[in-house]
């Protein structure tokens, strides 16, 4: 926070300015940027600023809103602070301790880790600026599980750990861990690393830290309130929220975990509800009312909190029953989108009647295949190591496999199927492959 230069009470009237500099364009800013001491008031008033317009009369009342304005004006300046460690560098790797990881290369724009044995790498930190968000540029064939590891300043040599688990990227991607909510996070932690179990593979190129200060937290806490669920396959009467978060990242990434980071919002109901209910109370029996003063108060104000718990949830119904109707019920089969699950649906079901008389297929998909096994049945799905004997190989949504010379599906190289070829491709990465037989 800037330092901000105060006269001495007594001393001869005089105009002070909070602020080194104080654009026109900016006036209605600097309206609250000058102040002086008043020598016969203990007060700061606002001094009138004709130059741009202004005349306003002194208030002593407004004297504590606008010292509250004063000290939330370099708060909102600096809104957020980030930290880039980008591990591309020579000598940002030199930074980082690594313990079991034997097989760690530097690469362009970034550091490879493949693993053996589970392994930890690690790196001491002094940052002027809190951390809310870790934010992880990465890349990897198949994704995995990790551990996001921290020190706390009075945890001694022991790491905090959280779990978390990657998806695969064939390009850059960005995987944001918002830590607000999470128990014994530090956001000025001295050590942050990560730790890799046995068979991981993932290149990261940059670890991003982000800190907003605490204007900014409340603003992002009501946004987070009013933020709906995303519509999963299984949304018909449950869905997560209120929820609170304190940055535009967590909000971001709210409901890609479950269950989410974050912290309820009916923490804040109830609280606001509790106090409100007290001070009705308070005021009820300072006054000499009767109850029937508190009981009619008491009823108002729950209904007012009532009302927008109501609003929130007939706001979330509508905006999911919409988003069925424009997405899947009012367009027709090979365009429509089922929620998150998008043309898998259909996929599935035209794939079925191929099925109708395999004991078994191999399926390659990064969604479950819970979901197509009810189109299939009595046709199972099984993993590639069990599919030895399987007719098809069914390919959704993978555009990082690909067929080698020989016929065979490839991933980063390696063989997966026998030779085939595919008989009908619905775009690029979804197709049906058969082998040869």
């Amino acid at each position: 926070m800037d330092s901000w230069p105060l006269a001495k009470l007594g001393a001869p009237h005089h105009d002070m300015s909070i602020f080194s500099a104080c654009e026109p364009k900016n006036h209605h800013l600097c309206l609250v940027t000058f102040a002086h001491w008043s020598t016969n008031k203990s007060s700061i008033v606002p001094s009138p600023i004709s130059d741009f317009g202004y005349n306003f009369p002194v208030l002593r009342k407004s004297s504590v809103f606008l010292f509250a304005l004063l000290f939330c004006a370099p708060l909102l300046a600096r809104a957020e602070e980030s930290t880039v460690l980008n591990l591309g560098s020579a000598r940002e790797q030199q930074e980082w301790n690594m313990r079991k990881l034997t097989e760690l290369s530097p690469v362009q724009n970034g550091l490879h880790i493949r693993t053996s044995v589970a392994g930890t790498l690690l790196r001491p930190l002094t940052l002027s600026h809190g951390i809310d968000v870790v934010e992880i540029t990465y890349t990897s064939p198949r994704g995995g599980p990790f551990a996001l590891l921290w020190q706390g300043r009075d945890a001694g040599d022991s790491y905090y750990q959280l779990p978390l688990n990657l998806g695969p990227a064939a390009q850059p991607k960005q995987f944001i861990v918002a830590l607000g909510a999470v128990g014994n996070w530090n956001n000025r932690p001295t050590a942050l690393g990560f730790s890799f179990p046995e068979g991981t593979d993932v290149t990261i190129r940059t670890v991003t830290l982000h800190g907003w200060n605490v204007v900014e937290k409340l603003v992002e806490n009501v946004k987070c309130f009013w933020t709906f669920d995303v519509i999963a396959p299984h949304s018909i009467n449950f869905l997560w929220g209120p929820l609170l978060c304190s940055s535009p990242a967590a909000r971001k990434v709210l409901y890609e975990h479950a269950p989410p980071i974050a912290h309820s919002g009916m923490r804040v109901i109830y609280a606001v509800l509790g106090l409100a209910l007290i001070i009705i109370g308070f005021r009820t029996w300072f006054s000499g009312s009767d109850r029937n003063v508190f009981v009619r108060r008491a009823l108002l104000v729950t209904f007012i909190f009532w009302a927008i718990l109501d609003l929130r949830a007939g706001a979330e119904f509508l905006r999911n029953w919409t988003t069925d109707i424009r997405m899947y019920v009012s367009e027709p089969a090979g365009r429509r989108a089922f929620r998150s699950l998008e043309f898998f649906p259909d996929f599935s079901a035209v794939v079925a009647p191929i099925l109708k008389d395999q004991p078994k297929y191999v399926l390659l998909s990064n969604f479950p295949e819970r979901y197509i096994r009810y189109y299939t049945w009595p046709s199972q799905p099984v993993q590639p190591s069990a599919g030895s004997g399987a007719l098809y190989w069914l390919v959704y949504d993978r555009k990082d496999l690909t067929l080698n010379p020989e016929g065979r599906i490839t991933d980063d190289g390696v063989p997966l199927s026998p030779p085939g070829s595919i008989i009908h491709e619905f775009m690029k990465g979804t197709y049906v492959f058969r082998v040869r037989s």
